[in-house]
């Protein structure tokens, strides 16, 4: 609902702002000077002053001077400097004051007025050169110079100049005003013109100027004006997307200018629609541009499709995939797989990621039919149940590969899961028998490894494999040989690192290995090796590192002793390892609930046990008592360090129903223990119970019972109006069709049922009154699980007719310049939220009016039971508007839109302060810089002051949460920190009136890219005089 009275509101609050933001000619800063000095080194502004540049800032700008200006800008000057002075006055004799017409100006007067740029006032037949010139006359004045005469209102000429590139909308705001400028305004209008576009060919004014020689090009490019116009986009790769996707598309492309330069610029894209699979070709804009961005989008089929095959034999399922699968982890996981009536203990996926092997506990039975579920994890929409009929194995088991790994290890592989295939005396080599130290099986059953006690001579060998190895039908392998060759290998393998962090160093070798012994496996730096795995290729090893006595972020070098091949080749391998500095904070990824007893909870990387806190509360808002946290255990009993397990304390069971936990402290597994930001996540334990009545609420204005259940309810039972009984007068009645109405509002959890106020909608009796009714009894209502109800009744005395379930608003902070955040008692139906409802102040103006700021935008979080206000007008950092503090009320109390599921209205006691809680942030890299005798400089300016000292090298604690690199490099840098206003010691390009950050490296990275990252320790060190820490930043950009 839009009120009258609030859009008044509203554009009295713009009057204001208007009247506020108007530069009185007495300023003694102004707001362009930096402008002023451009203009002047592109000889557009002179000053006052011929032997040196004197501004004049502060004086009134009047008609004669603003003409001479507009020429020019337009560079017209010269050639209105050409009229004699005799046809200069012939022009202006038609004035009555044209004597008071300065001689500096006049011909420039005349030239105007003689091709109809300017008129007299025809009233008196004067020009009043003397008179002060408007915002809105000197726009119009560019505007008609531009084209676009008859194009614009008058009172909207700086709003039209704003939307063709010569001004901001903020500026175009503050100069629509019938306020007489000062000069200073007169520089800021025409430095913004010359990024205006001419209405004939879309050309900005600068461009023109440069091309007929009255501006100079290279000048305008050293004081950063962009002129060239963009002339082709380099081409964009074809994009690939899933049906009902959304495209991944550049937000910046290359493009080439008409003066041969290119860079990446900003492109915005159409909506794609991916209904449908196909090809498209996309045109994307770039802002003052008419070359198009184009790229082709090819829509694909999304759906992951699967089905189950027989594999011929009967300890393997064969699971084959549409397409390739994106998850390999899930993918791999044989807890993803179930067959009725057996166990899954191995899941293969090929290399293709189309198809997964399952290797049964069990073999399964001859000419049986068997179900095969798939959990959607592994990428389906929904979980699969898929059939195999007639299971037969009608093949012997061959065997398909026989290799020698060096000269010790032999490896052969099966077509098939075999059985008995360890025992020795089933194999012979070259006729022989032969001693070997173990014979193991791979996890799919077909490959057998035999190490051998006696190394092989290099050439070709025989394998003898005797028939008393058998697959699950029983059908015995043939007696054959299979050729192989021994190669010479007298050279030792070699190592490097694969990846590394201070806890976790994986090292590749170039062939395969023995698994060296622990004890030979350490560092030259005191790091403690808790365990090695030798992965199943024999060629990857994986060092894990006591996290408490974990390698140094300096680096070492990592010592394995007496590393083993396969043909008797050995070495001490030194690999000098740098290990990745982790300082990314782990994430909460999700849960699950197991046996209704433990909450498995997930994170994104592992942590440790021992230090999470957890507070778990229910709906009514009591804490549940929690036991320490500990590693969730896999099928095999091994902890899986990425997942920590809460339970009760009295080792009972979780009540079904919704919870909230509060996570916090949660810290990787690393030495620097980064902790995990705090983090509240609904808990929704699965529901075994059926649905009970939490509050009846009477609406005696509109006769109506609100009965709010403890769940979400099943709509068809809830509404089913042989549940319900009341009881009037002691007499009990069931609800009538005709006479009332039941329905499930949108919380899914409350009934409104009204009845009708009209006698004749009854059957033999009274219309109803809901205040005379004494008792409701409702049964039969299910939950969404179709857990059913008993009869449950509640009395009147316990219905609840007050204001006590209203929503009230009880705090307000603004958060960011534009936003402020209502902390509110109670819930709201977001359907009805209405950002008019939303009163807030900032003072008083001169007429003792209040200034008003408009909520353009309200969001509600129920999780957070917070109501988002996105408003429009800047707030200061400290939380101030213009200087003055910000008051939130409703517009009108009785007229509130914003109300909860039981239509009762959003409440406020009284008006409240908003408070400050607006977080400092870093805005960008504003300079980056090579500067001799130096070094490599670079600034980062920030939103508002912080606490620490200006001027001073940041102490070690805070500089340690910064990491500076150049090229992907870390490098060292000395950080230092400036409030605004503060003075730096060298003279930069920078804007000192905002707070910043100061990077110094002494090396030159000219053209090298610069990456800026600040990660906040879990303690907050660097905050604003209010307290809010600095948010998380990462920048880069090229070193000029």
């Amino acid at each position: 609902m839009i009120r009258l009275r609030k859009v008044f509101a509203v554009l009295l609050t713009l009057a204001i702002v208007s009247s506020i933001n108007v530069i009185p000619a007495s300023a003694s800063t102004f707001i362009y000077e930096k402008e002023a000095n451009a203009l002047y080194e592109l000889d557009l502004y002179k000053g006052i002053n011929e032997s040196r540049f004197d501004p004049d800032l502060a004086t009134a700008l009047d008609r004669q001077t603003g003409v001479v200006m507009l020429l020019r800008m337009f560079g017209q000057e010269e050639e209105a400097k050409k009229l004699t002075k005799e046809k200069a006055n012939s022009i202006l004799n038609k004035f009555k004051d044209s004597d008071s017409i300065a001689d500096w100006s006049k011909k420039q007067v005349a030239y105007a007025v003689d091709k109809g740029f300017v008129k007299g006032y025809s009233e008196d037949s004067t020009f009043r050169p003397s008179t002060g010139l408007n915002g809105k006359a000197y726009c119009s004045l560019i505007l008609q110079q531009l084209g676009y005469d008859g194009d614009f209102q008058y009172d909207k000429a700086a709003s039209k100049l704003s939307e063709i590139g010569g001004l901001t909308p903020i500026q175009g705001n503050m100069f629509n005003s019938d306020a007489t400028l000062i000069k200073d305004s007169l520089v800021g209008i025409s430095y913004g013109a010359l990024q205006a576009k001419y209405n004939s060919d879309g050309e900005k004014l600068i461009k023109v100027l440069i091309d007929k020689g009255i501006v100079s090009a290279k000048k305008a490019k050293e004081l950063g004006f962009e002129y060239a116009k963009i002339v082709s986009v380099e081409a964009i790769n074809d994009i690939t997307v899933n049906i009902g996707d959304s495209p991944k598309l550049p937000t910046f492309v290359k493009a080439e200018y008409d003066d041969g330069t290119k860079e990446n610029v900003s492109v915005s894209w159409p909506y794609v629609d991916t209904s449908r699979t196909g090809e498209q070709i996309i045109s994307g804009t770039i802002d003052g541009a008419s070359v198009k961005a184009k790229v082709k989008i090819i829509v694909v089929p999304d759906e992951l499709r699967v089905e189950a095959i027989s594999s011929g034999n009967l300890k393997e399922v064969i699971i084959e995939f549409s397409k390739p699968v994106d998850n390999e982890d899930e993918a791999k996981d044989k807890k993803n797989y179930d067959v009725d009536g057996n166990s899954v203990i191995n899941a293969e996926l090929s290399e293709d990621r189309m198809t997964v092997t399952l290797l049964l506990k069990n073999a399964i039975k001859q000419q049986s039919d068997i179900e095969v579920s798939v959990d959607k994890k592994v990428g389906l929409d929904k979980d699969a149940v898929l059939y195999i009929d007639n299971v037969k194995d009608v093949d012997i088991p061959e065997v398909v590969d026989v290799v020698a790994v060096g000269n010790g290890l032999v490896k052969v592989t099966f077509s098939e899961p075999v059985q008995n295939a360890t025992n020795l005396s089933s194999y012979a080599i070259d006729k022989r028998l032969f001693s070997a130290t173990q014979l193991s099986l791979s996890d799919n059953e077909k490959t057998i490894n035999i190490n051998l006690t006696k190394r092989l001579s290099s050439g070709s060998h025989k394998l003898t494999v005797k028939d008393k190895i058998n697959d699950y039908a029983g059908y015995m392998v043939e007696d054959n040989e299979i050729s192989f060759t021994v190669e010479d290998d007298d050279e030792a393998p070699t190592a490097k690192i694969k990846s590394a962090t201070q806890t976790k160093v994986v090292v590749k070798f170039s062939e395969e290995i023995a698994k060296p012994e622990l004890r030979k496996v350490d560092t030259n730096a005191g790091a403690k090796v808790e365990s090695i795995e030798l992965d199943k290729d024999n060629m990857t090893l994986t060092i894990y590192f006591d996290v408490e006595n974990a390698l140094p972020a300096s680096g070492c070098n990592i010592i394995i002793e007496d590393v083993s091949d396969f043909s008797g080749n050995s070495k001490d391998i030194k690999l000098p390892v740098t290990p990745d500095y982790d300082v990314t904070r782990p994430e909460y990824v999700g849960y699950s609930i197991e046996n209704q007893r433990e909450i498995v909870l997930e994170f994104s990387e592992e942590v440790f046990s021992k230090y999470g806190k957890f507070k778990l509360t229910d709906s009514d808002d009591d804490s549940i008592d929690l036991s320490s946290a500990e590693y969730y255990r896999n099928d095999d009993g091994e902890p899986v360090k990425t997942k920590l397990v809460i339970r009760r304390a009295d080792g009972e069971k979780f009540e079904s129903g919704k919870y909230e936990l509060l996570i916090r402290e949660v810290t990787d597994l690393n030495p620097l223990k980064n902790e995990i930001i705090e983090k509240t996540v609904n808990i929704n334990v699965a529901d075994n119970t059926p649905p009970i009545i939490s509050s009846v609420y009477i609406n005696n204005d509109d006769n109506q019972v609100f009965i709010k259940f403890n769940e979400d309810v099943d709509e068809n039972s809830v509404t089913e109006y042989s549940n319900y009984y009341y009881i009037v007068n002691s007499i009990a009645s069931k609800l009538e069709k005709n006479a009332m109405k039941i329905e499930l509002l949108s919380d899914d959890q409350t009934v409104c049922i009204t009845f009708s106020k009209d006698k004749d909608d009854y059957k033999d009796k009274e219309a109803v009154s809901v205040s005379e009714i004494s008792r409701i009894q409702v049964e039969g209502v299910k939950d969404t699980k179709g857990n059913e109800m008993r009869a449950q009744s509640v009395s009147s005395k316990d219905f609840k007719s007050d204001n006590s379930t209203a929503p009230e608003i009880i705090s307000a902070a603004v958060t960011d310049k534009n936003t402020i955040v209502l902390k509110i008692k109670g819930s709201i139906n977001p359907a009805t939220l209405e950002p008019d409802d939303f009163y807030i102040t900032a003072g008083k103006n001169d007429r003792g009016h209040d200034i008003v700021i408009t909520a353009w935008d309200a969001y509600y979080d129920s999780d957070k039971s917070e109501i988002t206000l996105s408003v429009n007008a800047d707030i200061e950092s400290n939380g101030t508007f213009n200087g003055k503090s910000l008051y939130l009320g409703l517009e009108d109390r009785e007229d509130v839109d914003t109300e909860n599921t039981f239509k009762q209205k959003l409440t406020i006691a009284s008006p409240i302060k908003v408070n400050e809680d607006f977080k400092p942030v870093a805005k960008s890299i504003a300079s980056a810089q090579y500067e001799r005798g130096v070094g490599t400089l670079v600034f980062i300016e920030l939103s508002e002051n912080l606490r620490l000292n200006n001027g001073d090298q940041l102490n070690q604690n805070d500089s340690l949460q910064f990491r500076v690199k150049i090229d992907g490099k870390t490098v060292d840098a000395k950080i230092y920190y400036y409030h605004a206003e503060g003075k730096d010691n060298k003279d930069t390009d920078v804007d000192e009136t905002s707070a910043r950050f100061k990077f110094v490296m002494e090396e030159n990275y000219r053209g090298d890219q610069v990456q800026v990252i600040f990660y906040r320790a879990s303690k907050a060190t660097i905050t604003d005089y209010s307290g809010n820490a600095l948010d998380d930043f990462d920048f880069k950009q090229t070193v000029e």
